[in-house]
């Protein structure tokens, strides 16, 4: 009776083990945390901390989110937590991230606490950092003068065919320094940003013979570089 009652002991501790296994790795998929291990509801607290998600605009052509309607892949830093391997919508309409908690249940995050997230979509990441009443923005090149591009979208009445209405995608590209922002326009716009520093800067442009153009942020980013290591 002693073997058969230790057989049996051993027997319901398989399952308590693998129940312990499999809580200790949702917890660690859950999230990258940056502290000391905590438990998984409390992390799935702090991520799925928004209100229910419902969806609003079957009636207007198109859609309210950035690059695509599909769910994409998504890593969302909340608090000084990264939370990996998310399905998120970003709403670019009403400046929000929408997170799937499962399958046909979707929560509106809260933008003072998720700070930051980074957006995958076709093998390109797009890291997105919430500036405030400027909402978020996508970080194009950080440092002494961040780089930004601000994705809007709109609604144009009787866009289609002059009867149906329909979203319609916006950006602005903004120069950040001490936080305020200057809207990307004009080479001038540049320049004064970047004015403490204008002669060494325009001496590095014709020295490289670099192209610059507003409309083409990425030609501005090696002088941002330069002007970091001033």
């Amino acid at each position: 009776m002693e073997g058969t009652a230790s057989v049996r002991d051993k027997l319901i501790l398989i399952p308590a083990i693998l129940m312990g296994f499999f809580f200790q790795v949702s917890a660690s998929s859950i999230c990258h945390d940056t502290g000391n291990q905590q438990d998984s509801a409390y992390l799935k607290q702090q991520l799925y901390n928004g209100r229910v998600w419902e969806k609003k605009y079957d009636k207007i052509t198109g859609h309210e989110f950035f690059l695509t309607e599909a769910l994409a892949e998504a890593s969302v830093t909340v608090g000084d937590r990264t939370f990996n391997d998310q399905l998120i919508w970003y709403d670019i309409y009403n400046d929000r991230i929408v997170l799937m908690v499962r399958p046909g249940y979707f929560i509106e995050l809260g933008r003072e606490n998720a700070r930051q997230f980074t957006f995958r979509y076709l093998n390109r990441d797009y890291l997105f950092r919430y500036f405030g009443e400027k909402g978020y923005c996508q970080l194009l090149h950080g440092g002494r003068v961040l780089l930004v591009r601000k994705y809007v979208k709109v609604i144009k009445k009787n866009a289609v065919n002059g009867t149906f209405d329909a979203f319609e995608a916006e950006t602005s590209d903004y120069l950040v320094r001490d936080g305020s922002f200057v809207r990307l326009r004009t080479r001038k716009d540049l320049f004064s940003v970047l004015a403490d520093r204008e002669a060494e800067v325009r001496h590095f442009i014709r020295d490289h013979g670099i192209s610059v153009n507003p409309k083409k942020p990425e030609s501005i980013i090696p002088l941002l570089e330069f002007y970091d290591s001033l």
